[in-house]
């Protein structure tokens, strides 16, 4: 519903076999939401459906996936813990609003979040270690673009590095 047009693009352009593509069960999504007390937005539980537990080779750099689920084994990363680390190492004036879910993080320097009070399709916003602005941007209007947008980038990159590397070979 949310996600159709994202996961149409990964599923036509991305080259990552369906096997490679770990998704949630209902009964993991309603478990984390009990575990964080609260309802998730619809179109992050289609991602978590769709590929909350990884998808080989997709988004690589980025935690953005559970490996595993509070209660069923070792607890996944807080990367709400780790975003307010950066924006105390970062000096960042804002704080990150307490009704914030970060469900990304590049590298430990670059994070992700939306906002539980904003929808079933919320924003989301971003933050970057180095960032001039003294608030936080809203990077997509929505979860789903986002998703889309993501999606799109990631398929572009890897096509600009295959076009490096047979321009390389070319040069050989």
């Amino acid at each position: 519903m949310y996600l159709d047009a994202a996961m149409a693009l990964f599923s036509e352009r991305e080259a990552i076999p369906p096997e490679d593509v770990h998704g949630f069960t209902e009964e993991e999504v309603l478990h984390l939401e009990q575990e964080l007390g609260q309802a998730l937005p619809a179109a992050y539980k289609e991602f978590l459906l769709w590929m909350g537990h990884g998808a080989k080779g997709f988004m690589v750099g980025d935690l953005m996936y559970f490996p595993r689920i509070p209660g069923y084994a070792e607890a996944p990363w807080d990367l709400t813990k780790e975003a307010h680390k950066l924006l105390d190492e970062s000096a960042f004036p804002e704080p990150l609003p307490v009704d914030a879910f970060v469900f990304s993080m590049h590298e430990g320097y670059q994070f992700w979040f939306f906002r539980f009070t904003e929808g079933d399709d919320p924003p989301v916003y971003g933050f970057g270690d180095g960032q001039t602005k003294d608030h936080f941007d809203v990077i997509d209007g929505t979860f789903s673009e986002f998703m889309l947008r993501t999606v799109d980038d990631d398929i572009r990159a890897k096509q600009q590095l295959e076009e490096w590397r047979r321009r390389a070979e070319e040069r050989r």
